[in-house]
């Protein structure tokens, strides 16, 4: 005779996770945190800098370079949710408008963290960091 008083017992089983997806929610993760680390040094470097030609080539330096690695972050982040090319292109259009820029990455960045988070990673401020045992 079974124990009435017995807990439930359900079998629990582990949908595995892409890797391949995860690996580009990695990645991209870091990059548009990097990009949005670029970005706020750019913006620095343009009020300090002023009218300085030296520091007008910076800006453009680093507005190059975090545009393609926002891009970069952004693409790799949404091939890895699953959205479409669409909307992947949408994303990265909206990457040219300045402060809508920056919103995107955070969103994006926000986005990547819960599904990090959700698939048993530990994200700190520059990303997340290889799973615990």
């Amino acid at each position: 005779m079974e124990n009435p008083y017995q807990a439930p017992q359900a079998v629990v089983r582990d949908d595995p996770v892409d890797s391949s997806n995860t690996a580009d929610l990695l990645t991209g993760q870091k990059r548009v945190i990097y990009a949005v680390l670029l970005y706020l040094a750019t913006v620095a470097v343009s009020v300090i800098g002023g009218q300085n030609i030296l520091a007008s080539l910076i800006v453009l330096v680093l507005a190059i370079t975090f545009l393609v690695l926002g891009w970069t972050g952004i693409y790799r982040i949404s091939r890895g949710l699953g959205h479409g090319m669409g909307s992947r292109i949408l994303i990265m259009v909206l990457m040219l408008v300045p402060l809508l820029g920056l919103l995107t990455l955070l969103l994006t960045n926000s986005k990547a963290t819960k599904a990090l988070k959700a698939a048993g990673y530990t994200v700190g401020l520059l990303g997340a960091r290889p799973k615990q045992a």
